[in-house]
């Protein structure tokens, strides 16, 4: 059986989320959220669990703050996520150097006064799904918040609980007598899984618990297309299973998104290398972690069997704090963080069933749950029964947090050190030892946070701490310490501790009298202040190493005398004795689209209203090549009309006083506003060109039309030190251009060369072109007109078109100030041949077979510049008959390495050709004809201009060779519906001509 870490606690649970979004997001929404909060505490709950957050949250929000105060004063604990996102860049593999400071991902809500955040660790046990076909076991992971066993329908037996008490003994924690070695959690430290023992085999298989689940008989689709997505079309995937091998699929996102239009049950990929997969499809969405291909080949379909008992086996690197957890930049008095299992963690799901979760989400309601029973421990405990609640939530998350066990890693010499407090907090939940210590710390009457360090010049540091003993008994502890920093390697930020401790003493006094233990009556409270003196050669070596500032943290220790659970404190500061960052410093992004200084995160977009496109206000650069100082102009230099300036501001770090200005060539101020304080935007690694054009980050709006001229654009804004006070303002200006005049576009044609097709764009603009974009277009013949697609990057970025389908091949400044750009648009064709073939999405549009494309000028994505040249698609028909005019089916002609048969109506079609010359081989199928000639050489170009948004296209002109088709028995036409393919038609003909022969030779005599 199953069991949460408090069973028998009452679940109230609200909704405050709305439907999943288009991007298979799922939104919170700020006025139900507040709403939810109020509603618990007229329910009067004992705990919340916030499992859901954003890094971009505002971190000063008024609303949340008084929500979350009014808990607080309810004697409502809140729990919170702390993130899945490491630290920041790290999903992009991106190293940390030396000068990096700000590179907390925290979620935001985690990161707020009163709020204790919670990260994850790896759990002791690694459990893998799997479902079986026939007596082969197929493993699987899940990319989807839908389980499998959403489509599955049982009724699943009431669960009998298990006598068995868990068994974490994996995870580690440092011992309560002596801190350099490990020792095990009690049993009932942390319930997660009631039934499971580490006592048991290497690999164990949960069906012999009660709780086995029937098994299930389900129908599963395979597809196999050796590279096409058609066989879908056809397929009756249904309420199936499907199975997708991606190494045969080449555009699968599209499949996929056909299967789940098709009413699939669920979708498994395999060969899949890469598990980031931005599609939701609200099904379950499955990975199988093997190649089963011989499976599915010998029986493509069928039934599988899902019994739920998962496999399990020991984790040897249980206890290990997830990669995942997010890290915290915030001040160190908001620090208040612990860790608990959030890795396969099992969770409740619809219909009885359960499914696995990894996240920090997962971890945060292990911590709620304890906090439950220990709330209900001390209701009984008459020390603390005549409390308020307030004070009894105090003292509840005070015994968690000064009882859980900070997580020691190894130095390279190793030596024991801590993992930093930024990624875990206080350490590891220890449950069993918050239930017994009755004695716990807190560095302020109202909550228990990190000990701040704020490290004077002298190198001196200052600071008080509160023991409080609940016992009837007299306690006595030995006070320790532990200082260090982040070790660097060859100027990288490793993220592991470095120790200080022999670089530093500290001195402990009660009463301003030094003590070297402390000893406390039972019932009582002491304050024991605190002096950390760092040698000034260390800091010197500090200041030299990380030239921006660097972290100091580690914990402070008391050992207890009896067998009493030892009490922590973690120690966060941060050194920085000149103030040497500023958050305005350079632009971030480079050819690559990937961030140049990671110490510096700003850059501002303009917008144009009626366009929702936005133009680069900074200079940034993107694939195409060209020099940022040619781009001068911001707005009104395109062809929609009136513009407006929208600054989009994506600050490292928080920032306070945030002020914008403008003012016009002489200086005079046009608009000036102050906004406040903008919160931090922490997400480098996810996507940040896109971030910048379609984000709200920080949006700042004025509208004002401006003329042509010159104007300067300023922010202002202060930063939080580290010593909590903010810091001078600084500023920066940008200058820009105002112009109204208009990009033109000079010539657009496609010419063959070297047996490529070449698109040669050239256009004038005064402020510079940064390129263009190509979209594609299709030809309506019922509207007649073009319909314009998508831009071919994107499709490239969806997988639609191959990554070769366009390339830009060169760039050239004109002597009369125009720009040529050449793009090799030579597998174009080609791709979008496949495109309007394999998906059902486009292929409507391509009825006609023509194709065209126009360029957009990178600088103002609104603005239609031209049409380039239309690529055309052409058919070919092949007509066979027999001599008596029937027609002969079954004979096989090959072009461009395809082959068709010809119908019962004698006729081979091929559609999609390209315009070009291509060798038609014909082939012997049946002895019943006889074939004289088997190559042709057939001509699919053009016959005409198109014309598309007043915009003169022409032709592609190919190479014509000199030879010439011959006349041969077989008659060839464009279409296999044009009148001279008709037999009857050719037989009149000649019968025509000789009638006319005879009747003329019948006079002749005559007249003879």
């Amino acid at each position: 059986a199953y069991q949460g870490i408090a069973p028998e606690a009452q679940l109230a649970l609200m909704k405050i989320a709305s439907a999943r979004s288009a991007n298979g997001r799922i939104t919170v929404q700020t006025a139900a959220l507040l709403a939810a909060l109020d509603d618990a505490v007229k329910l009067g709950a004992d705990a919340v669990n916030l499992s859901f957050g954003s890094e971009n949250l505002s971190a000063n929000s008024d609303l949340y703050q008084t929500a979350f105060q009014k808990l607080q004063k309810a004697g409502i604990a809140l729990f919170a996520a702390a993130g899945n996102s490491g630290y920041n860049g790290q999903t992009l593999g991106q190293e940390l150097q030396a000068g990096d400071i700000f590179y907390g991902t925290q979620n935001t809500l985690a990161a707020m006064p009163g709020v204790t955040s919670v990260g994850a660790v790896q759990s002791t046990l690694h459990v893998r799904h799997f479902i079986t076909i026939g007596d082969t076991k197929l493993y699987y992971r899940s990319l989807s918040d839908v389980p499998l066993t959403d489509i599955l329908h049982y009724a699943e037996p009431t669960p009998t609980p298990s006598e068995e008490s868990s068994d974490l003994s994996d995870i580690s924690a440092e011992s309560s007598t002596d801190i350099s070695e490990i020792s095990t959690i009690a049993e009932s430290s942390l319930p997660y899984e009631t039934s499971l023992s580490t006592e048991t085999a290497e690999t164990s298989d949960i069906s012999d618990t009660p709780t086995t689940l029937p098994q299930q008989h389900n129908e599963y689709f395979y597809i196999n297309p050796n590279g096409r997505t058609t066989v879908l079309h056809e397929a009756d995937v249904k309420g199936r299973l499907l199975i997708l091998d991606v190494s045969l699929i080449k555009n699968w996102p599209a499949a996929l998104q056909e299967a789940a239009n098709k009413g699939a049950a669920a979708i498994a990929l395999m060969n899949l290398d890469d598990t980031d997969v931005p599609i939701h499809y609200g099904m379950p969405f499955l990975v199988l972690e093997e190649n089963y291909t011989n499976v599915f080949l010998q029986q493509p379909t069928g039934t599988y069997e899902m019994d739920l008992n998962d496999e399990l086996t020991e984790n040897p690197s249980a206890g290990r704090i997830s990669d995942f957890t997010s890290y915290s930049n915030v001040q160190p008095s908001a620090l208040s963080r612990m860790m608990a299992p959030g890795e396969d963690i099992y969770a409740a799901v619809s219909d009885n069933g359960r499914s696995l979760l990894t996240g920090t989400s997962a971890a945060a309601p292990g911590i709620t749950g304890a906090y439950v029973i220990l709330k209900q421990y001390l209701s009984d405990l008459s020390a603390v029964s005549e409390l308020s609640p307030a004070e009894k939530e105090h003292i509840a998350q005070s015994l968690l947090l000064s009882t859980a066990a900070p997580l020691s890693v190894s130095d390279t010499a190793q030596t024991k050190l801590y993992a930093s407090p930024r990624v875990q907090g206080f350490g590891l939940l220890q449950l069993d030892k918050a239930l017994r210590a009755n004695a716990y710390l807190s560095t302020d009457s109202q909550s228990i946070e990190a000990v701040p360090l704020r490290i004077q010049e002298d190198g001196t540091c200052q600071f008080s701490f509160t023991l409080h003993n609940l016992s009837e008994q007299t306690r006595t502890y030995v006070p320790h310490f532990v200082l260090q920093t982040d070790r660097l390697q060859s100027g990288i930020n490793t993220l592991r501790p470095r120790s200080l401790t022999t670089e530093a003493a500290m001195r402990f006094a009660i009463n301003d009298n030094p003590i070297s233990v402390i000893t406390i009556k039972g019932g009582r409270s002491a304050e024991i202040s605190a002096t950390l003196t760092i040698k000034s050669a260390m800091l010197s070596t500090l200041q030299e190493e990380f030239p921006s500032g660097c972290y100091l943290d580690g914990y402070l220790l008391l050992i207890p005398l009896d067998f009493s659970p030892r009490l922590s404190l973690p120690l966060t500061g941060f050194y920085q004795p000149t103030s040497s960052y500023t958050p305005f410093d350079n632009t971030i992004y480079d050819e690559d689209e990937s961030f140049i200084e990671p110490d510096s995160y700003l850059t501002a977009v303009a917008y144009r209203s009626n366009a929702y496109q936005s133009t680069p206000l900074l200079s940034y650069q993107n694939h195409l090549l060209y020099s940022p100082e040619a781009i001068r102009t911001v707005t009104d230099n395109n062809n929609y009309g009136i513009s407006f300036i929208l600054p989009d501001i994506y600050p490292l770090c928080d920032l306070y006083d945030y002020t914008i200005t403008l003012y016009n060539s002489s200086g005079k101020s046009l608009y000036s506003e102050n906004y406040g304080t903008v919160s931090a935007y922490r997400e480098k690694d996810k996507r940040p060109f896109e971030k910048l054009l379609n984000g709200n980050k920080g949006l700042r709006e004025c509208f004002l039309h401006l003329d042509s001229g010159t104007y300067r654009y300023e922010i202002a804004a202060r930063m939080r030190q580290p010593d909590g006070n903010l810091s001078a303002v600084f500023r920066k200006s940008y200058s820009f251009v105002m112009d109204t005049e208009k990009p033109k576009v000079l010539s657009a044609q496609t010419v063959q060369q070297d047996g490529r097709t070449i698109l040669s764009l050239t256009a004038k603009d005064t402020n510079g072109l940064q390129g263009f974009t190509l979209y594609a277009a299709a030809y309506d013949s019922q509207k007649k007109k073009y319909d314009y697609l998508d831009n071919l990057d994107t499709m490239i970025q969806a997988g639609y078109l191959a990554a070769d389908a366009y390339t830009l091949i060169g760039q050239q400044n004109n002597e009369d100030g125009s720009q040529t750009f050449r793009y090799d648009v030579t597998n174009l064709p080609k791709e979008l041949r496949k495109l309007s073939v394999n998906t059902q999405t486009w292929s409507t549009y391509c009825l006609d077979e023509r194709i065209a494309f126009k360029a957009i000028d990178n600088a103002y994505n609104a603005s239609s510049v031209s049409m380039a040249d239309a690529i055309e698609f052409g058919s070919a028909s092949f007509r066979f008959t027999d001599q008596d005019g029937n027609p002969a089916k079954g004979i096989r002609v090959t072009i461009d390495h395809t082959t068709v048969t010809s119908n019962k109506d004698g006729v081979a079609y091929f559609d999609h050709l390209a315009p070009n010359y291509y060798h038609a081989i014909l082939h012997y199928t049946t002895e019943d004809y006889r074939i004289e000639t088997t190559d042709y050489l057939v001509s699919i170009l053009p016959d005409r201009l198109h014309y598309s948004q007043e915009q003169t296209v022409t032709a592609l002109k190919p190479y014509i060779p000199e030879e010439t088709p011959s006349p041969e028995t077989v008659s060839y036409t464009s279409a296999p519906s044009a009148a001279e393919d008709d037999p009857l038609y050719a037989f009149f003909f000649v019968g025509t001509f000789l009638t006319i022969c005879i009747i003329l030779f019948l006079f002749r005599k005559i007249r003879e």
